[in-house]
């Protein structure tokens, strides 16, 4: 049983990588929260870049329409 006991920390580890490419922001923050004002929390207020406006090109790559004369 002692055995058992050794092989459970040893694979908390090995899933710690596995986690680290899907959330890199977890590589910083050994805490497991969310750092403020990181992914996943598109509601915050004083977003600069807000996909839910209407009529407003959120890409800055893509320039205006141009009026068709």
């Amino acid at each position: 049983m002692e055995i058992r006991q050794h092989r459970e920390p040893l694979q908390q580890p090995s899933i710690a990588p596995q986690a680290l490419p899907n959330r890199p922001w977890l590589a910083g923050n050994p805490s497991g929260d969310p750092e403020p004002g990181g992914p996943g929390q598109p509601s915050e207020p004083g977003v600069p870049t807000q996909p839910t406006e209407p009529g407003e090109p959120t890409r800055p790559d893509q320039p205006p329409p141009a009026p068709v004369v």
